[in-house]
């Protein structure tokens, strides 16, 4: 597969009114990135959610880390295969825009993808 280029959608991102200002408050928290492929129900394809992964102030109380909505693409794949055949290439340019230290981690429906779902394009 050919390089795609995903940074017009990264910079869509920058531009929202409220996107961009979400993505520099989390990662000026220092919050990693998730993305989170995910569908809204049968037959509707799959949208991706740029989230920060937040975790609990007090982690001996047994919390866990949230996912905390700061993008939200539509239709950005009809399979979940698609959405991962592509992901490498919508990682890398969000990781050159926002300089972030380590890739996102890929979740789907809100949980973290099985390495073996993450195939190589």
């Amino acid at each position: 597969m050919s390089s795609l280029d995903f940074a017009p959608l990264v910079q869509k991102i920058a531009d929202h009114p409220s996107y961009g200002p979400a993505m520099k408050m989390a990662l000026t928290a220092g919050h990693p990135i998730v993305l989170n492929y995910h569908t809204h129900g049968p037959d509707s394809g799959f949208c991706v959610s740029v989230c920060a992964k937040v975790e609990p102030i007090i982690k001996v109380l047994g919390g866990e880390a949230q996912l905390e909505e700061l993008a939200h693409i539509r239709g950005f794949a009809k399979t979940l295969e698609d959405c991962l055949l592509v992901t490498e290439f919508f990682e890398a340019a969000l990781t050159q825009h926002y300089e972030l230290p380590n890739a996102p981690d890929i979740f789907v429906n809100g949980a973290p993808a099985e390495l073996g779902d993450h195939p190589e394009p």
